[in-house]
């Protein structure tokens, strides 16, 4: 996982879920998908049960439409 500019880059959703479980209520994070565009992403978190406790928006990074990258989301937990 790298830190960028663009958020945080993760591999695959066990990837993911190391970086943002410990987050705490209301804490968010901005993410990367290095290889699957965010809507893909947050698709496949609502069938994990893993992500039961997270929420996912591409919508609320600013900065992924600005750049047009469609990899780019904030997962935060509830």
């Amino acid at each position: 996982m790298n830190m960028t500019d663009q958020g945080v880059e993760f591999d695959d959703l066990d990837d993911l879920f190391n970086r943002v479980k410990d987050l705490k209520s209301g804490e968010h994070l901005a993410v990367r998908s290095r290889t699957i565009m965010a809507q893909g992403v947050i698709s496949e978190l609502k069938e994990d049960p893993r992500f039961h406790d997270f929420t996912a928006s591409a919508a609320k990074h600013k900065g992924a439409f600005q750049r047009n990258d469609l990899n780019l989301f904030t997962i935060q937990r509830k």
